[in-house]
């Protein structure tokens, strides 16, 4: 698999959770600001650098959001 095929593999995760950010959280710029923080449900990540790692990590990254969508905020 070349450079190429990672990197829109990368954009494609991203976009998902974007989408899923911005139903979740209400906003565009609210849905970047929680990408781009230390999440505690996340060990203190942040989840922009999730995202990209493996689809793993991107399904934990959702599940935090969707607990978010049901009122879970730990």
């Amino acid at each position: 698999m070349g450079m190429l095929d990672d990197d829109a593999k990368e954009a494609e995760r991203f976009s998902a959770v974007l989408k899923v950010a911005v139903d979740v959280l209400g906003s565009s710029v609210v849905a970047h600001e929680w990408l781009a923080s230390p999440i505690p449900a996340l060990r203190g990540a942040r989840p922009i650098e999730l995202v990209v790692a493996s689809e793993q990590v991107l399904r934990e990254v959702l599940t935090t959001l969707g607990r978010l969508d049901h009122g879970v905020y730990s």
